[in-house]
């Protein structure tokens, strides 16, 4: 059965690989962030390389699909419902700095190199990536050098559910000649 990861963990996962991408730290919080500062202005120096990831949800026909199997029933307390379906996932990479691009350029290789490091993490890369799009950004009558990259991703999910099934049938027989019998059918 398939991990089903949370956003924590989907997020820990693109940040290693987009530390592992960049050649820095995994332990470097202030480089490769989840979040944008809480005040809105840039709290780095526009000399600095900063890279932000956002993840999200992605409407796709694929992640629409559900596959729903039935196990055989060896115990009544099994769960034998198995519901298995795709679910699709959009990450947004804003680079900042004035490496950005290259950085970005980087970080996009390195994805089409990570299926061994995605699958264990139960992720799977569409193969379409976007090119590194360069969009530098004022701020206060500066320049500061931004890039973006996106990419989408699959992620097996598998639920197991318990299975109603009947447990016991009554079942009244009445013959052509009106002869009438009852039959009960348990599954014990």
């Amino acid at each position: 059965m398939s991990q089903i990861l949370t956003l924590k963990q989907i997020e820990d996962c693109f940040r290693n690989l987009t530390c592992q991408a960049l050649g820095i730290p995994l332990n470097s919080h202030s480089k490769v962030r989840l979040t944008y500062p809480k005040d809105g202005a840039p709290d780095w120096k526009i000399s600095e390389d900063v890279t932000f990831i956002r993840i999200q949800s992605s409407q796709d026909p694929y992640g629409q699909q559900r596959d729903t199997t039935y196990l055989p029933l060896i115990e009544p307390t099994d769960e034998k419902r198995v519901i298995a379906y795709t679910r699709p996932h959009e990450v947004f990479w804003t680079l900042y700095g004035p490496n950005s691009y290259d950085n970005a350029d980087r970080l996009r290789h390195m994805l089409f190199d990570s299926a061994d490091f995605l699958s264990e993490h139960n992720l799977f890369m569409i193969p379409d990536v976007s090119l590194p799009n360069r969009r530098p950004e004022l701020f206060r009558s500066q320049w500061w050098e931004r890039s973006d990259l996106q990419a989408r991703f699959y992620e097996k999910i598998i639920r197991k559910f318990p299975a109603p099934y009947i447990q016991s049938a009554d079942i009244q027989i009445i013959t052509e000649r009106g002869v009438t019998q009852d039959v009960n059918i348990t599954t014990e």
